[in-house]
């Protein structure tokens, strides 16, 4: 039951299938003290992305647990806008 979890979300792996990015910028954030997800089991995943996409950022919290601290929000909107704005001067 678990392998064919695995095999259903494999599809969905971006690392398995970076190309479906089409080297689009992607926003990740992932806590070091994640109790949930713990950030050893993410960090290799996050490594991975972020190396063959260059257009993925990566922000990392220290403090926050599972969820999204409201400094990370703000974090994410700003990039988000930047994002926006680059391709509003790139049409």
């Amino acid at each position: 039951e678990l392998e064919e979890s695995f095999n259903h979300i494999r599809e969905y792996d971006l690392i398995q299938n970076i190309e479906k990015l089409n080297n689009r910028p992607l926003f990740i954030w992932h806590s070091e003290v994640d109790a949930v997800i713990p950030y050893e089991f993410a960090k290799p995943y996050i490594e991975t992305l972020t190396k063959k996409n260059s257009m993925s950022v990566y922000m990392n919290d220290k403090t926050s647990g599972h969820k999204v601290s409201r400094a990370a929000y703000l974090n994410a909107v700003e990039w988000i806008a930047q994002q926006m704005n680059a391709k509003k001067e790139t049409v």
